[in-house]
């Protein structure tokens, strides 16, 4: 039997038909990450498994990978078809010494929110005590709280006179 499956290869690759006698080639697959990330590609090895830039992968939110903005996806398997699910980032930003804090959500455009209301750098957030601060990103990604000064009038007696503190 041996020699017969020899033979026939040989016949086989005399002809030119190497395709028989290659190995199966990993095969890429294309997976859009959402609506801003682009693509990544996957590639199907012989045994069925999934590689990612040449590393074993089995997605999962363990295992997130990046979009093109930065923003990270989390790509699972059902029923043979891969899919990419935002996942977005949350960002504690403590409001001076008030000791209240904020959260910020990562949209996949980009962006933030702050309670559902896209935000930019230079909102402004409210401590729960009435205080007032600017909310800056900076140049690295990070998010700062910085206390805007409020004017407030004093009346001085019956003069009619007042003056202006911050």
């Amino acid at each position: 039997m041996f020699v017969l499956c020899a033979l026939l290869a040989f016949g086989l690759a005399a002809r030119g038909d190497e395709s028989v006698l290659a190995p199966l080639q990993p095969q890429p697959v294309e997976v859009a990450l959402g609506d801003h990330g682009g693509t990544v590609t996957l590639m199907v090895t012989e045994a069925g498994d999934y590689t990612l830039d040449g590393e074993p992968f089995t997605g999962g939110a363990d295992n997130p990978v990046e979009g093109e903005g930065g923003q990270l996806y989390v790509l699972t398997l059902a029923d043979g078809t891969w899919s990419a699910a935002f996942q977005p980032m949350e960002v504690t930003v403590a409001l001076g010494t008030s000791g209240d804090t904020v959260t910020l959500t990562s949209t996949e455009a980009g962006g933030y929110q702050m309670d559902g209301a896209a935000i930019a750098s230079g909102s402004i957030a409210t401590s729960s005590g009435g205080a007032r601060y600017t909310l800056t990103m900076g140049a690295d990604g990070s998010w700062s709280a910085a206390f805007v000064a409020t004017a407030v009038p004093v009346s001085l007696g019956a003069s009619g006179e007042s003056v202006t503190l911050m």
